[in-house]
C-alpha cells in the first residue's frame, strides 16, 4: 500500500480563522517598507530584528492591511489563500529605496510582533510619488497549494 498524506485544509483553515479562537481571527496585520534586505531566515523572526532597515522619512508610516482575509478553497484553486487590499503610500518622499516589504502581525511591540511574509521589492526610489504594493491577482499575499 502506498502511504501518503492528504491535506486537511478544512481543519487547518478552522485552526487559523475560527471565530472561537483561530490564530488569525482578530489579528492586526500590518505592512512595513524597508530600504535594505538584511533578512536572515531562522534568525530574524520579529519586527524588532529588522526594524533598523525600515524607511525613516517622515512621510512614511506603517500601514494596517485592509480587508485581510484567509480564504478556504478559493476559486483560483489553492487550499488556503491569504488576501488583503493593495496598500498605497501617497506622496512618499525622502529619496529612499524600497527594497523589501514585510507583513507582520502587530502584537503590542516590535519585539513581540512576528514576521509572516517578506515581499521582494523592485528597488523603488521614493521621490514624492505614490508607492503601491500589489499582491498577486491569483495567489494574493500568499497561497498554500495542495
Amino acid at each position: 500500500m502506498a502511504a501518503g498524506a492528504e491535506w486537511c485544509n478544512t481543519s487547518l483553515h478552522k485552526a487559523l480563522t475560527d471565530e472561537a479562537g483561530g490564530y488569525f481571527n482578530g489579528a492586526t496585520m500590518q505592512i512595513m517598507l524597508c530600504n535594505a534586505d538584511n533578512f536572515i531566515k531562522g534568525t530574524h523572526d520579529f519586527v524588532a530584528d529588522i526594524v533598523a532597515d525600515e524607511l525613516a522619512d517622515a512621510s512614511y508610516a506603517r500601514k494596517t492591511l485592509a480587508a485581510f482575509d484567509v480564504e478556504l478553497n478559493p476559486a483560483s484553486g489553492q487550499a488556503i489563500k491569504f488576501t488583503a487590499t493593495n496598500p498605497v503610500w501617497t506622496a512618499l518622499a525622502g529619496a529612499e529605496t524600497v527594497a523589501v516589504a514585510y507583513i507582520f502581525e502587530f502584537i503590542t511591540s516590535d519585539a513581540l510582533s512576528p514576521l509572516w511574509w517578506k515581499l521582494d521589492g523592485a528597488n523603488i526610489v521614493t521621490s514624492g510619488g505614490d508607492v503601491t504594493v500589489t499582491f498577486d491577482a491569483t495567489d494574493g499575499i500568499a497561497a498554500i497549494n495542495t
